[in-house]
């Protein structure tokens, strides 16, 4: 597997927090606090955003509450497990530990969603079935923009991802 730009954003802002506390540096503490505020901040912004694209209206709720159960989940584990892990250790190797365990979850994920949908939103050029080219794609009633054009180009042609049925 190649290195992504995006697995380097998605690990950056978090990275300098467990090397703040081991080299005791303020500064670096804090920005590490605000690049991780911030990327926590784009995932409440576009998780809630993309799920209100793909997902039918009828199962918009169920989604939505498990998407912020999944989050805040995600936020507090990491926090109780090094508090419970500092009762029988240092502070930092904890922080350190979780931190570890937290990344190879997070690259376990990246793996999955990886073969799920594949590396590269480019259509294969082998593929027979391939997109339907534009001229090919009946025309929309009442001007209204083609459902094909807001869809993502990982899916394939004809998929519907805004019907979970």
């Amino acid at each position: 597997m190649h290195s992504r730009p995006g697995v380097r954003r998605a690990v950056a802002p978090f990275a300098p927090l467990p090397l703040a506390l081991f080299t005791e540096v303020l500064w670096l503490f804090l920005v590490g606090t605000v690049l991780g505020g911030a990327a926590v901040g784009l995932v409440f912004r576009g998780g809630p955003g993309e799920i209100y694209r793909v997902v039918a209206p009828a199962r918009r709720a169920s989604v939505i509450s498990m998407f912020f159960v999944a989050t805040y989940l995600g936020m507090a584990a990491p926090v109780v497990l090094i508090g419970l892990l500092s009762q029988t250790m240092e502070l930092v190797v904890a922080d350190a530990f979780i931190a570890g365990v937290a990344a190879l979850i997070g690259l376990a994920a990246l793996a999955v969603v990886l073969r799920t949908f594949g590396a590269s939103a480019t259509p294969d050029p082998a593929d027979p079935a391939g997109p339907v080219p534009a001229a090919g794609r009946p025309a929309p009633a009442d001007g209204a923009v083609h459902a094909d054009a807001r869809r993502d180009p990982r899916v394939p042609a004809g998929a519907r991802p805004d019907r979970n049925e």
